[in-house]
């Protein structure tokens, strides 16, 4: 059975990992585990060891907190508004380069 949280984990470590546009492949070298064991991670059907989460975050060069956004359900509508996406902040470094 598969449990939410690790499949937003999951799903939040994917993510992350399109943003730096990096294949599962090169991830899952770099951080030591097999293409399918990260897939697996990645759609919750596998949970990812602290180790892991670790080498992750090296790699995709965000905190490990990071992966835990909104584990626990909603934002607060106010807090909501004081956050951004890390494509919003991807695209105004990219805007403040130019």
């Amino acid at each position: 059975m598969v449990n939410e949280k690790t499949t937003k984990v999951g799903s939040r470590i994917k993510y992350i990992r399109l943003v730096h546009q990096l294949s599962q492949k090169t991830v899952a070298e770099k951080i030591g585990v097999s293409q399918a064991n990260l897939s697996n991670i990645e759609c919750g059907r596998s949970c990812c060891t602290l180790e892991n989460l670790i080498n992750l975050s090296e790699v995709l060069e965000c905190p490990v907190r990071d992966f835990f956004v909104d584990l626990d359900g909603d934002l607060e509508k106010s807090k909501q508004q004081e956050l951004f996406s890390l494509t919003d902040f991807a695209n105004a470094l990219l805007a403040m380069k130019k």
